[in-house]
């Protein structure tokens, strides 16, 4: 029996459930690619990671106001930048 073990990283700016859900992608992958995968006994792991090496934030729609007035009040510029899932 053999582990493996993975490392996933993007400069993407992922939130918490995006890398989450980007992991989960990654383990579908190791499951076509190896037999047997996930038993009781290995230790197969995948880390997913985002460097988010960018001036942009993500901010929650509810919480994004609320960003704003934080950011410039702290100096910033800002700009507002929507972007619809398809």
């Amino acid at each position: 029996m053999n582990t493996v073990i993975a490392v996933l990283a993007t400069d993407v700016p992922l939130d918490k459930a995006a890398t989450r859900r980007m992991a989960m992608v990654a383990h579908d992958g190791l499951a076509r690619a190896i037999d047997p995968i996930h038993t009781l006994v290995d230790g197969d792991s995948i880390f997913a990671l985002s460097t988010y090496d960018t001036d942009y934030m993500l901010v929650r729609d509810d919480d994004l106001e609320r960003a704003v007035g934080a950011l410039r009040q702290a100096g910033h510029t800002v700009e507002k930048h929507i972007v619809c899932d398809p």
